[in-house]
């Protein structure tokens, strides 16, 4: 199932149905769940029945602590309160401009590439990119050089992560031991918490003029009690979109770029859209409605390559399930990517096909 969950989770749904038992080592057992309906009552319906207690949120919590991401109940709903407002439309359009700026230098580094006929390898370039304005728009005047300073310690943390997730005992045993990236992990981690935190408290100190995501979390307060995040929820929603937010969107453009230089008609017609609606300057965040098939084209990138292939959960209250009792303490894998290459759910799965999110074909 490890090795090759895209081929054993579809083939085991067809055999055993909507909703069976695996055997996992280190874990135990663990319930999949290969209907799109029972998906949602778990994650929409019965959320309440559920936490996020699998081993990839465990992974997570140690990265970013108790993150938008990781956390759950009164206080996930207490941090989407405050985080949300730096997030508005608003805010959005006052970046855009920057992220512009940044991809227009890359695209310049990708001409000169071409004109000297050397091959480039994207997903670094891209990752870099996703660094780059994350930390600009985090914070403004304050980055300058921050991404090239934590660019080490997040891809670090992303390789223990990963090893984390395919070698279970490395969460059991004491990470003070000196284990396989281990020592490398906690002094990255180490470090990225230091940057970010000192970061926090100088803004505090000297609050200052800067247009950017932390002075909008810094002034974020609750209305009923007044009070904001502490340095160390600060530090948390930081670190969850520098460690959630980077390689996810790196990786998900990379896949975008990689289908759209695969099917030349489907660039033809992204060039022809661009051209059409706007064809000089670069376009503001409003411009971006004026261009539907390039939403189209994200949306179908993403349901072929999503950026997370499987959800985690553990039931805290047991109930019926698809005709079964679910105990309390039941783990859940959610196979995401199971439902997007569904041939009951999407004709012809496993084909590019961005007219699928068409207004006349988009799914409810």
């Amino acid at each position: 199932l490890r090795k090759d969950p895209e081929r054993y989770i579809p083939e085991w749904g067809r055999k055993y149905g909507d909703l069976f038992m695996v055997r996992m080592p280190m874990i135990g057992e663990a319930a999949v769940v290969t209907s799109p309906d029972l998906a949602r009552r778990i994650l929409v319906n019965k959320a309440s029945c559920y936490q996020k207690k699998s081993r990839s949120y465990g992974v997570l919590r140690i990265l970013m602590g108790e993150g938008l991401v990781t956390s759950e109940g009164d206080l996930w709903k207490t941090q989407r309160k405050l985080v949300q407002p730096a997030f508005h439309p608003r805010r959005l359009d006052a970046l855009f401009s920057m992220k512009a700026e940044r991809v227009n230098a890359m695209v310049d580094e990708l001409r000169a590439s071409a004109h000297s006929g050397h091959s480039v390898d994207l997903v670094p370039l891209l990752s870099r990119l996703t660094l780059d304005i994350i930390s600009r728009a985090m914070f403004s005047s304050d980055s300058q050089g921050m991404a090239r300073d934590v660019s080490h310690h997040i891809s670090t943390l992303n390789e223990w992560a990963l090893r984390a997730l395919r070698h279970p005992w490395l969460l059991i045993l004491p990470r003070k031991l000196p284990l396989p990236g281990t020592n490398e992990m906690r002094q990255s981690l180490g470090e990225m918490e230091r940057i970010v935190t000192d970061i926090i408290r100088e803004r505090r100190a000297h609050p200052g003029d800067h247009d950017d995501l932390l002075t909008m979390l810094l002034a974020a307060c609750e209305e009923e009690t007044g009070r904001g995040m502490s340095d160390t929820q600060l530090r948390d929603e930081v670190m969850t979109m520098y460690v959630a937010g980077h390689e996810t969107t790196a990786n998900a453009m990379a896949w975008i770029l990689y289908l759209v230089s695969t099917h030349p008609e489907v660039e033809a017609r992204l060039h022809e859209e661009i051209d059409a609606n706007f064809p000089d300057g670069t376009p503001s965040l409003e411009d971006l409605a004026s261009f539907p098939y390039v939403r189209q084209v994200i949306d179908e990138s993403l349901r072929l390559y999503p950026t997370i292939w499987s959800l985690g959960r553990c039931c805290t209250e047991a109930h019926e399930l698809g005709g079964y009792h679910i105990p309390v303490g039941t783990n859940f894998l959610i196979p995401t990517f199971h439902f997007h290459w569904n041939e009951d759910v999407w004709e012809n799965a496993r084909a590019f096909d961005p007219d699928r999110f068409s207004p006349e074909r988009r799914p409810p």
